[in-house]
């Protein structure tokens, strides 16, 4: 039997989100590098310094690239062009120009209009009401940061090309690591889970859980007095329900240690039981139907239950 050659729609998706994740996570140590030198070694002027900075903006100039080829829409091809010829620019000047207030709050200035922009041709991309507020909220976030990057250019007496540059290294590493983020988990289908999340229970048992450890929480504060507030016990009981154990706090009395035994149990209870039921319905629903999407499935059982509770 002869196999095909051919690269499936499925496998080039993956390949392309694979690439677009590993150009995301590069932005995401350069940056740290970049953010690094400053902190520890207070070298922003540094060679070592600009040649972080420098492969942060380049790999940032290319990673739209492969979510390019993904999806061929116009807007979309404007939109990563944009981001590509902006940032590949950013990334030659910042080699050259010094490490000044002025010259990176005008890099920054640039970056929030590039996020701006970003934002605006997605809107006039996606209609969905979701999308329309995120899309709104991410824009005035964008312009607030635009003003504060200008302002900074406009008034260098005003803030430190220190804490300037380290404001633009944090919005750059919070944005690349939600966007890694969002790629390792693009292929998850939301709608689908969170139909199975409902109809397992998933949600109420996670609340029962957190009752629970809360609950418990007050009694270590109360009858232990190796634990001296709230938040220590909180912890403690995070480190109980999820099995971690750092071990800085531990029950010393015996009604404390009982309750931990309990609780102990009953995340381990919980944590296997919800994972093999949700598995096990998404195998069971998969398996009826391997042509049709889990959601279509979902809706299906839904729509035969709402018929079944009329009759």
């Amino acid at each position: 039997m002869k196999l095909s050659s051919k690269i499936t729609q499925r496998q080039k998706d993956i390949i392309l989100i694979v690439g677009a994740s590993i150009l995301s996570t590069l932005v995401l140590v350069f940056s740290l590098l970049a953010s690094n030198r400053i902190v520890n070694a207070d070298e922003i002027g540094s060679p070592a310094f600009k040649i972080y900075a420098f492969f942060m903006f380049l790999f940032m100039s290319i990673a739209r690239a492969p979510m390019t080829l993904s999806r061929n829409t116009k807007l979309n091809y404007i939109r990563n062009g944009i981001y590509a010829g902006v940032f590949l620019v950013i990334a030659i000047v910042s080699l050259c120009v010094p490490v000044t207030v002025l010259s990176y709050g005008i890099i920054g200035g640039i970056f929030a209009l590039t996020l701006i922009a970003n934002r605006i041709i997605k809107l006039l991309d996606h209609k969905s009401v979701r999308s329309i507020i995120t899309n709104c909220i991410a824009i005035l976030i964008s312009v607030l940061l635009a003003f504060v990057f200008f302002f900074s250019a406009i008034s260098p007496e005003d803030m430190e090309a220190k804490n300037l540059v380290l404001l633009l290294l944090v919005v750059i590493i919070t944005i690349s690591l939600f966007e890694v983020l969002f790629f390792c988990f693009s292929r998850i289908k939301l709608k689908a889970m969170s139909k199975i999340i409902r109809k397992t229970f998933a949600i109420e048992t996670l609340y029962g859980l957190a009752i629970l450890v809360i609950a418990s929480s007050f009694i270590f504060y109360i009858f232990d007095p190796e634990i001296a507030s709230f938040g220590d016990a909180l912890w403690y009981s995070f480190a109980i329900v999820t099995t971690i154990g750092f071990g800085d706090f531990v029950a010393t009395t015996a009604i404390t240690r009982i309750i931990s035994v309990i609780l102990g149990f009953y995340g381990l209870i919980v944590v296997a039981v919800l994972t093999s039921v949700i598995v096990n319905f998404y195998n069971e629903t998969s398996k009826r139907d391997d042509e049709k999407d889990i959601s279509e499935i979902m809706d299906e059982v839904e729509e035969q239950e709402h018929k079944q509770e009329k009759k």
